[in-house]
């Protein structure tokens, strides 16, 4: 547990603080809104009859992380990752074997399946 002050409005008020006790993930999201909306703030202000806050932040309930979102999303990273370097080696072999291509047609023809192994991965990446 943990309190934290908030002044609101001009620094001469005066008066004992409102002391609310609530979740630090709300807290985050309150003073984002307070810094960020005017209107947000002029009714919090009248809601509390006070422009000091004394806020008692409390733990979470629950954990904000989600682990099989997580998970999935580690996976799809791994997979771009390996598609990017799929990728890279295929244009060079494909520019190789084009290259080699000008001289041997068997170059030029794995050249070719090598075009079309990378219009696949190409339509995956997208």
């Amino acid at each position: 547990m943990m309190q934290v002050g908030l002044r609101l409005g001009k620094n001469g008020t005066k008066g004992p603080p409102c002391v609310l006790r609530i979740d630090c993930v709300f807290y985050h999201y309150l003073l984002k809104e307070l810094r960020l909306s005017r209107f947000y703030r002029i009714c919090f202000i009248k809601s509390q009859n006070s422009r000091n806050f004394s806020f008692i932040l409390l733990e979470t309930r629950y954990n904000l992380i989600d682990y099989q979102w997580n998970e999935r999303v580690v996976e799809m990273v791994r997979e771009r990752c390996e598609l990017d370097h799929a990728m890279s080696w295929l244009s060079t072999l494909g520019g190789a074997f084009s290259a080699l291509g000008d001289y041997f047609a068997n170059c030029a023809q794995i050249a070719g399946k090598i075009s079309v192994n990378q219009l696949k991965l190409a339509l995956r990446l997208v």
